[in-house]
């Protein structure tokens, strides 16, 4: 199961570095580990942009997407069966807070969101939500 994050935000490099250990860490984490034939990626975008921004960056409900193909700007897209989760953070809150808290928030918001996932449980029948949550746990 790869758990992957991108990011939407205006916040510094040094922020924005540690968001993308903390990626890396939860996939490297993750990756070796299956919790379904029909998922293998959970895609997470992280918004947090100064509130003159917050009106663009919309953050979507957590969905199930199906296996899709598309034309992006000429180039051929193509992904699996996957969750794509939407967490918004408020950038004036966590600008200005040390790198450590940040990143304890940012985790803890992440897992949280990650635990319910469980309901998509009649779209995805296969998924051991179980395991998965014993997993974040672990992690």
């Amino acid at each position: 199961m790869e758990i992957i994050i991108g990011l939407e935000t205006n916040l510094d490099t040094e922020r924005n570095a540690l968001i993308y250990d903390f990626s890396d860490k939860i996939n490297e984490f993750f990756k070796p580990q299956k919790f379904s034939e029909l998922v293998n990626e959970i895609a997470i975008r992280i918004i947090c942009v100064r509130p003159e921004y917050d009106f663009i960056f919309v953050p979507k409900k957590m969905r199930f997407m199906k296996a899709n193909s598309k034309l992006d700007h000429g180039v051929q897209i193509s992904y699996g069966n996957h969750i794509a989760v939407d967490i918004k953070y408020n950038h004036l809150e966590l600008h200005e807070m040390e790198p450590n808290e940040f990143l304890r928030i940012i985790k803890s918001e992440v897992i949280k969101t990650l635990v319910t996932i469980d309901k998509f449980k009649k779209s995805i029948p296969d998924f051991r939500f179980d395991d998965f949550k014993v997993a974040l746990c672990r992690f």
